[in-house]
């Protein structure tokens, strides 16, 4: 009953609109402009703004936008940017008017939004290696919680294999929280990383916890192998902390240039450089050169890789010169040869207007490359 009465109003509004518009087409010989319209009190009228389609007039009655749980809205599959619905149980069953504003939902009234993530994620482990190491997991609330109080955070193990089945904790209200696993870390590696909810839902993830144990050269995390311990000479070193590079555990799918003309010419970068940790920073300066707009260029590329479906994990970037070098070096050091082709693979490290390095990591020897040329793309990610 509900679905044809429904129908029937659905009918009627389409038919009064569609008769003022023919109404409006016979006395002015033309269609002109889309037609506007009030639908009011009176009925069917013409829109008295004219910088609105659509006007509704009461001084009797309200519009009443479509109502749903926040289950449902959340359920929404890319939702347009301008949707507004009101979620009848929203904020501990207040209800309110939500509207997505083409990146995230936000509250009319209340101006709720997602939270910030936590920060300062640390984990730690203490005793022997072993397959029931303890790894205590601790981490600092959010400063901004997007108006709305944070009822639970989610804190999601990730190891060489990728990520784990994930732990919720509610929230107390407490900024410091802590947290015991249980993991195998005789084979494995593992970093964590922290999501917090609201009534809006989950902030992005946190910044990630260092890895535990500390790797080595050779050493298997993040879907790949870690080739490169940093020294206090190379960028992103912080001091006391083990940090790294890591190169992924396979190609690109495809072959890419490493630039390609832009009217007849290259685009020269000027910024690159050779040395190991000048990955992100090369990477940044090339796409900052060349754009986005044609994106089949082997620094953008590399910057997309994903070891699986379930790896959220950004910050790969085209390796430099000596990074490659480095790679081939482990590569032999280790007797793995991680799938690499007897081909030439781009490096990150420029060399003038039209050439790039590239690299044989069969045989560790350089080359100089017309930008055009495709050749394979092993990115890196620092850890």
């Amino acid at each position: 009953m509900k679905k044809q009465q429904l129908i029937f109003i659905s009918l009627s509004i389409f038919i009064s609109v569609s008769s003022f518009a023919q109404q409006s087409k016979d006395e002015s010989g033309s269609s002109g402009s889309p037609v506007q319209v009030v639908i009011g009190d009176e009925g069917v009228t013409e829109v008295s703004n004219s910088s609105a389609i659509l006007q509704l007039n009461s001084s009797e009655k309200g519009f009443l936008m479509p109502r749903m749980t926040n289950s449902k809205r959340e359920d929404i599959k890319s939702p347009a940017p301008g949707l507004q619905v009101y979620v009848t149980d929203f904020n501990d069953g207040k209800g309110a008017a939500l509207f997505f504003n083409g990146k995230k939902w936000i509250v009319l009234t209340q101006q709720v939004t997602l939270p910030d993530p936590p920060t300062d994620v640390e984990a730690n482990f203490t005793g022997e290696l072993s397959v029931s190491s303890e790894v205590t997991v601790t981490f600092r609330a959010q400063e901004n919680n997007g108006g709305s109080t944070i009822t639970q955070y989610e804190i999601t193990p990730y190891s060489s294999g990728g990520k784990e089945d994930s732990r919720i904790v509610i929230s107390d209200g407490n900024a410091i929280y802590t947290e015991t696993f249980t993991k195998d870390l005789f084979n494995k590696f593992y970093n964590f990383r922290v999501t917090a909810k609201n009534i809006m839902g989950s902030s992005i993830s946190s910044e990630s916890s260092i890895i535990v144990p500390n790797p080595t050269p050779g050493s298997p995390v993040y879907g790949g192998r870690v080739f490169y311990i940093l020294n206090s000479k190379d960028p992103g070193y912080i001091e006391g902390q083990t940090r790294g590079l890591i190169c992924a555990s396979r190609d690109l799918q495809f072959s890419q240039p490493w630039s390609h003309l832009y009217e007849g010419d290259f685009p020269e970068v000027t910024k690159t450089k050779n040395e190991m940790g000048w990955c992100r920073i090369n990477t940044t300066e090339i796409i900052k050169k060349l754009g986005t707009s044609n994106k089949g260029y082997a620094a953008y590329q590399a910057t997309l890789y994903k070891h699986n479906e379930d790896d959220n994990f950004q910050g790969w970037y085209l390796p430099s010169y000596h990074e490659l070098n480095k790679i081939h070096d482990e590569l032999n050091d280790s007797n793995n040869s991680m799938g690499f082709s007897t081909e030439n693979y781009w490096s990150s490290s420029e060399r003038g207007k039209t050439q790039a390095s590239s690299y044989d990591l069969n045989n560790g020897n350089e080359a100089k490359k017309t930008k055009s040329d495709q050749f394979r793309v092993r990115p890196v990610r620092f850890f």
